[in-house]
């Protein structure tokens, strides 16, 4: 064995960062679009968290740390791979897609599956952000952080996350002016 963890240690970790799981797969998985990855990027996660956890300062935020750790493999993860369509389970197929309905479609399975997601234009307008921008949305519109929350988490100070925030929602809305996802938004927010 590499590294070695008392059993109080497994414990304390345990204890501090499970609860944080889902948080983490669900920024992982914004920003993969792909269940596969997103757990596997979890996973790699809590594995170096593990192997670092004594170097850990008791006090500090751990689901800054954690996120860190998370955002820098995701990083990682987009830099290894190949620009090909995202893999997509079979137990992922939105309703009313069968398998029969991809093998008789022409287009590839990836984009007859992105075609019936509510808002895809959404999501692509998310993805085609740069790294520097889409993890302070991420973690300001999907976790509700707050901008010191972020801060802390991207180890920035408080005006780069406000910053990048204000980039990050003009780029989105000049990405999604005209398309079906902007017109709905914009009608729900004069309800």
């Amino acid at each position: 064995m590499f590294w070695t963890t008392s059993g109080r240690d497994k414990s304390s970790f345990e204890r501090q960062t499970y609860p944080l799981a889902p948080r983490l797969y669900r920024l992982a998985y914004a920003r993969l679009g792909n269940a596969a990855d997103a757990e596997d990027v979890v996973q790699e996660t809590y594995l170096k968290a593990y192997r670092a956890f004594a170097s850990f300062r008791p006090g500090t935020n751990i689901q800054a740390w954690l996120t860190q750790i998370l955002i820098n493999n995701i990083r990682d993860h987009l830099r290894r791979s190949v620009k090909s369509p995202p893999l997509i389970g079979l137990d992922e197929l939105p309703e009313g897609v069968s398998v029969e309905d991809l093998l008789a479609d022409p287009r590839q399975p990836a984009q007859i599956y992105e075609d019936s997601q509510i808002d895809a234009d959404l999501v692509n307008a998310v993805r085609s952000l740069p790294e520097a921008l889409v993890a302070p949305w991420l973690l300001r519109e999907l976790h509700d952080q707050s901008y010191k929350e972020i801060a802390e988490t991207l180890q920035v100070p408080i005006g780069t996350v406000m910053s990048r925030l204000s980039r990050a929602r003009q780029q989105i809305r000049k990405l999604l002016t005209g398309s079906e996802c902007a017109e709905r938004f914009a009608k729900d927010a004069g309800d």
